[in-house]
């Protein structure tokens, strides 16, 4: 679906310096995802709790197209 794919989210992370890994294909989900390890910054006081290191992030896009046709229209009407 235009405009709601791993791209939309992906970019926020990567602004705030998290390094994209390798695209991850999952045929018999219909699913490609990216993952993203996120940036080294010194961490104060131990680093526990909010302030414990960043954590990496794993992102899925249903691959519409390839999906049942009912499965499309459902989609494609809610977003």
């Amino acid at each position: 679906v235009n405009g709601y794919g791993i791209d939309s989210i992906a970019n926020f992370f990567l602004d705030f310096g998290y390094t994209q890994g390798e695209e991850l294909r999952f045929p018999a989900k219909k699913l490609k995802a990216l993952w993203f390890s996120p940036p080294s910054l010194p961490i104060s006081d131990g680093g526990t709790g909010v302030s414990g290191p960043l954590p990496r992030i794993f992102i899925s896009e249903l691959i519409v197209d390839e999906i049942s046709p009912q499965a499309q229209v459902c989609s494609r009407r809610f977003s």
